[in-house]
């Protein structure tokens, strides 16, 4: 678990804050999806989280109270390119693990284990530059899993994609909670995906709105205002049918929030 106390933050001096005294736990439930807006601050708490920024007050701790370990962090940037530092598949992996000192052995076992996860069997010296977006960010989880990231930030990690893709990476980073048991907080400007959430936290200006189930948010009047924005239910369902809901990969999340919003469609 993850409590961020009384965090305040702005990036320079005379700035307005970007968060005062936020309060916040996370890791209390698998999947946590931060949703919000351009400007929001998501991107700005995804790098808190990683230690990328310091906070002028407050702090982030662990379950125990102590200081966060980043190290114990992964994080997934929203341009796939900006994750990955290899030429090849298992150059971008192994990268990581050279920097822990690890034998030779432990090296290729993880990787072997981190490919067979993340399904990129056959493509271990595909090039960088050769692949998908989506297959990107499996690649960028593959190296997070590798290192044995403990807690997942993906800072719109999916923002890049398209709805395959999108389906692709959801479905990892489900399976990275339930076959790893890590955590994972994804921060979005898409509905669908923070549907697909154990819990969604509304955050605007800095400030949270709402957190709680996907089903009590869009039972609440924030949750309604998206929904205005994804251009009402009918919007959202086409969004949801997009996600594949109705095909081969069906997720519980999203079962669920579309029986919901198929139940206020029909009154």
């Amino acid at each position: 678990m993850i409590s961020i106390e009384n965090l305040c933050f702005s990036y320079s001096d005379g700035e307005p804050n970007i968060f005062h005294q936020l309060n916040l736990i996370l890791g209390d439930v698998p999947r946590t999806c931060i949703l919000g807006a351009e400007g929001a601050g998501k991107s700005t708490l995804a790098k808190l989280l990683k230690g990328l920024l310091t906070p002028q007050a407050g702090r982030i701790a662990d379950g125990d109270g102590n200081a966060l370990a980043t190290s114990a962090i992964g994080y997934v940037a929203a341009d796939p390119d900006d994750n990955l530092v290899g030429i090849t598949v298992d150059d971008d992996i192994i990268f990581g693990l050279e920097n822990l000192g690890l034998s030779a052995t432990e090296v290729r076992q993880r990787l072997a284990s981190a490919i067979q996860w993340t399904g990129l069997n056959g493509m271990e010296k595909r090039l960088i530059q050769s692949l998908s977006g989506g297959e990107k960010q499996k690649v960028a989880l593959a190296s997070m899993m590798a290192l044995g990231a403990r807690v997942l930030v993906c800072d719109e990690a999916a923002t890049m994609l398209d709805p395959p893709a999108r389906i692709m990476l959801s479905e990892c980073l489900r399976s990275l909670n339930t076959q790893h048991g890590a955590i994972v907080i994804e921060m979005t400007s898409l509905l669908p995906d923070a549907l697909d959430a154990d819990k969604i936290v509304l955050l605007e200006r800095g400030n949270i709105c709402f957190q709680g189930t996907p089903a009590d948010f869009l039972a609440h009047p924030c949750g309604q205002q998206w929904l205005g924005a994804s251009r009402g239910v009918l919007g959202l369902l086409r969004e949801l049918d997009q996600c594949g809901v109705d095909g081969a990969i069906e997720r519980g999340h999203l079962r669920n929030a579309r029986s919901f919003i198929q139940s206020l469609l029909n009154g």
